[in-house]
């Protein structure tokens, strides 16, 4: 059991995400469909038990079937090739998204599948060498594993850069960390193949992403604050009978406006997803100021008198200071720029 100690410590780990993320997932009542994430869990549980089963059977080959150690190295190698992938598809899910048309997903498939029969081409051609500490299989269908992971690492590289003002800052976090470990981690195994390390390499990437992406109960807290937000607003425009559904609609045009400009490549320096999303935050804070007006304005059926309309103006003024006292210990210093701004841009 010495050889695989490793990979079953870090099974154990990537287990123990699985658990925490599926319970927060069913108390939040947030299960919807298969995610890419959870894909790359699997897919690395799965990698991990071929790691863990092969770094055993090479090291005891007096007692294990040629052919079936053959098989199992197959599939292990198959494997690395397929949580490769995925974490690219996952790293695209966070940036520019996976794309639409079917030429670009096939350009994405093509160096995947190239690389999973040029595994099975030579896997009878595996050699299984002896280390200092312990031994390991090597062989043209390792060598491509190991461009594979190079190509996509080139590519994310490409991907992030091209996308970095745009990309959310926790995403940028975790995908620089994914791919620190990927070239970190893969480096090192080739330069110390007998090392057998790759195992800490899947379980990081997992737990990255979890840690800065995909932790329901992280993801949980946003709906709510966003809900807050919204359920204030509203409970404030609740006092002006003449604006029923004005903050959702407001909320909406703000967010179909931002996505065309983007679209068409305007302001791609401001809009960023973090100010995207910052904006519809703070869309719904547009009138929070007419809680500080009377009623006996808000709600006047006639024309307002000059005084009136002086006092209906400060209510923008005053939005900004209710804000101010009540988000301004926030950490999203951008969020809050955005909304006080906003109640003097009418």
């Amino acid at each position: 059991m010495g050889y695989c100690k490793l990979q079953i410590g870090c099974l154990m780990v990537v287990l123990y995400i699985m658990m925490i993320y599926y319970k927060e997932q069913f108390h939040f009542h947030r299960r919807n469909r298969f995610s890419i994430y959870e894909g790359l869990m699997l897919t690395g549980v799965i990698n991990l038990i071929l790691d863990g089963t092969t770094a055993y059977m090479v090291n005891q080959p007096e007692y294990v079937n040629t052919a079936l150690n053959m098989v199992l190295h197959g599939m292990f190698l198959i494997s690395i090739d397929t949580i490769i992938f995925t974490m690219l598809l996952y790293m695209l899910s966070k940036t520019d998204g996976i794309p639409a048309e079917k030429w670009k997903r096939a350009v994405l498939f093509v160096p995947f599948l190239l690389n999973i029969m040029v595994v099975l081409l030579f896997l009878r051609q595996l050699e299984y060498r002896s280390g200092k500490l312990s031994r390991y299989s090597m062989g043209i269908s390792v060598y491509t594993c190991f461009i594979m992971a190079a190509l996509y690492v080139i590519l994310t590289l490409i991907l992030v850069f091209r996308r970095w003002d745009y990309m959310q800052s926790r995403s940028r976090y975790s995908i620089l960390s994914c791919i620190l470990i990927l070239t970190g981690v893969t480096g090192y195994q080739m330069m110390f193949p007998d090392t057998l390390i790759s195992s800490i390499g899947v379980t990081l990437i997992i737990l990255s992403a979890y840690l800065n992406q995909e932790d329901p109960a992280v993801t949980e807290l946003n709906r709510y604050n966003e809900e807050m937000v919204m359920g204030f607003a509203t409970l404030i425009e609740s006092r002006d009978e003449n604006t029923g559904g004005h903050v959702k609609r407001t909320t909406r045009y703000v967010k179909l406006l931002s996505e065309e400009l983007h679209r068409r490549g305007m302001y791609r320096e401001i809009l960023t997803k973090d100010y995207m999303k910052n904006l519809l935050l703070a869309a719904p804070m547009h009138d929070i100021g007419k809680i500080a007006v009377s009623d006996a304005i808000l709600q006047k059926p006639g024309k307002l008198t000059d005084e009136e309309f002086e006092q209906m103006k400060l209510h923008a003024s005053k939005g900004g200071d209710i804000i101010r006292k009540t988000f301004g210990r926030i950490d999203d210093q951008q969020y809050l720029q955005i909304a006080v701004i906003g109640q003097h841009f009418r």
